[in-house]
């Protein structure tokens, strides 16, 4: 059933809008950084870096828990949404 217009306040969509963006460049920025620092550890390896190499693998690492997560949470909140 449509909800009539006069109950869409223009606040909540406002709010919509604003964390839609922040959370898809967040989530986007969080990926691009796991794909760079994931090539950087490739390179640290080839140049024989170890410490660059566990830097970046470390920085991968976490990069990648925190997308991760941010898509759980994303998921979670649209699947709790009335």
């Amino acid at each position: 059933m449509p909800v009539p217009v006069a109950q869409i306040s223009a606040h909540d969509l406002l709010e919509v809008v604003v964390v839609s963006l922040l959370a898809g460049v967040a989530i986007t920025t969080l990926f691009a950084l796991v794909v760079r620092w994931g090539a950087r550890t490739t390179e640290a390896h080839y140049a024989g870096n170890s410490v660059a190499r566990i830097a970046y693998g470390a920085l991968t690492t976490v990069a990648f828990v925190v997308f991760a997560a941010g898509v759980v949470v994303g998921v979670q909140v649209m699947l709790s949404s009335k």
